[in-house]
């Protein structure tokens, strides 16, 4: 199902999510994405298994929110959830999809949401897993800056994703970690290459090398908003970091 939208439609945007990682500022993103390449968008709900699994075991209980009744669920109940979640989904990506005049399809598929994010489709530009979020409790009093993770290694279209978030993040200030690839011939000035970042007074930048990576990801105490990663990323370094992270993460081919 698509919706009208230009016809010059390059690349593909892909945006997983599963009952955990569900979060409407995701799939904004996501359509920003899209309409910043002129690409298309297709949504993947997925229906973790696992959680199917667990919830036809005899002792699993689910608790009602707010009146923390306790009641209980099997798997065709859960599949009822999950299948109302995805149709939700499938709606609130519509709306935006159409209104930015961008083409998107949606599916609803069995699996787990790090597996299906990880598979490679040359067609691909960015893959955006949703992730559940860890939320720090914020003082009334302070507002912690946004705070990105950019993990470089040769995508050309890496810094597009950058410009596209911090934009979404409007005159907020902005912290970016920036981890240079092996390499090291990049410079900090390609950060500023595009207009709107480089017109940023509130955008800063730190600059560590690649052998700091899992320190960084592996500390509690540092929350991100996103992870930009190159899909050029070695794949059990992929691993950890969509395991260890709480934040959705954009792979970026």
């Amino acid at each position: 199902m698509t919706s009208d939208a230009p016809a010059t439609v390059t690349g593909l945007v892909v945006l997983t999510v599963d009952s955990e990682s569900y979060a409407l500022t995701t799939v904004d993103l996501a359509v920003d994405m899209a309409a910043s390449l002129k690409s298309r968008i297709q949504g993947l709900f997925i229906e973790d298994e696992d959680l199917v699994r667990a919830a036809d075991l005899p002792f699993t209980r689910e608790i009602t929110f707010p009146s923390a009744q306790e009641r209980t669920t099997d798997a065709s109940m859960m599949r009822r959830s999950l299948r109302t979640m995805g149709a939700q989904f499938k709606q609130y990506l519509e709306t935006r999809a159409q209104a930015s005049q961008v083409q998107w399809s949606y599916d609803y598929i069995q699996g787990r949401n790090l597996k299906v994010g990880l598979v490679a489709n040359p067609n691909v530009i960015y893959t955006i897993m949703g992730q559940a979020i860890y939320r720090r409790p914020q003082s009334t009093h302070h507002h912690r800056p946004r705070k990105l993770l950019l993990i470089e290694n040769h995508s050309p279209h890496l810094y597009n994703a950058l410009e596209v978030v911090v934009r979404s993040f409007g005159d907020e200030p902005v912290e970016v970690v920036r981890i240079k690839n092996n390499n090291g011939n990049t410079k900090i000035d390609a950060i500023r290459q595009y207009s709107s970042l480089a017109e940023k007074r509130n955008l800063t930048i730190l600059e560590l090398q690649h052998l700091q990576l899992h320190k960084i990801i592996a500390d509690s105490s540092i929350v991100f908003d996103y992870a930009i990663v190159s899909r050029h990323e070695p794949l059990d370094s992929l691993n950890q970091i969509c395991t260890q992270l709480r934040c959705p993460i954009i792979l970026v081919s």
